[in-house]
């Protein structure tokens, strides 16, 4: 838990300086030149998130894997495009996957069962497709995922069956969600999404294992 409130706190200090100084520079501008025009006053929305997040491992041997929960967080930014239904949505910020683990083999009763936990930042690019009607709108999502491992621990004895932590973990995710207009000052969305691993997490004498997440979210976010 100390590992993890650390890797959550640093994350946290540069997601909060890189927001503050985004909306402190989009504040002093409109102060200082006027309000944007109104064609081009919405050009994408600028916000924060936070959720749930349901994970597990899926390893190619006898190991059995159950999930785990975590949390992610961080900031993002969505850029609309000149077609009207379509954005581009990019996320930084933490991530906590992991799994529970044993040998079905060996160990059908789990008498054994290991706990791993890997600590990520996490960056996500998706293209979105948005409808709405009056202040209530749905979308879908989907596109590539970089995990960047900050740390990562496991139970002592599933410790010695991993060879290798790979530092960068590639993955796809896709999902939809919900969307409320709050008087056309902020957004509040409610997101269900899938992130599905495509490159191994972590490697083992014989053996290899890639991250699987279900992940529901809270998005807040500021037009610009």
């Amino acid at each position: 838990m100390k590992a993890e409130g650390r890797c959550i706190g640093r994350v946290l200090a540069g997601l909060a300086a890189f927001l503050i100084l985004a909306l402190c520079g989009g504040g002093s501008l409109e102060a200082q030149y006027g309000p944007a025009a109104p064609e081009v006053r919405d050009r994408g929305t600028l916000g924060v998130f936070l959720g749930r997040i349901s994970s597990r491992q899926l390893w190619n041997n006898s190991f059995a894997s159950d999930r785990l929960q975590g949390i992610g967080l961080g900031v993002y930014v969505d850029v609309r495009t000149p077609i009207p239904f379509l954005s581009i949505r990019a996320e930084a910020g933490y991530a906590g996957r992991g799994t529970l683990i044993w040998d079905e083999e060996l160990d059908p009763e789990r008498t054994e069962e290991a706990t791993v936990r890997s600590h990520y930042l996490s960056l996500p690019v998706h293209g979105k497709v948005a409808v709405g009607v009056g202040p209530l709108s749905a979308h879908l999502f989907a596109g590539p995922t970089l995990d960047f491992l900050l740390s990562s621990s496991c139970s002592d004895l599933f410790c010695q069956v991993i060879r290798e932590e790979k530092t960068v973990a590639f993955a796809v995710a896709a999902g939809a969600g919900v969307g409320l207009d709050l008087g056309g000052r902020f957004n509040l969305d409610l997101e269900l999404r899938l992130t599905e691993g495509l490159s191994d997490a972590y490697l083992g004498t014989l053996n290899s294992a890639r991250n699987r997440s279900v992940e529901m979210l809270v998005r807040v976010g500021k037009p610009l």
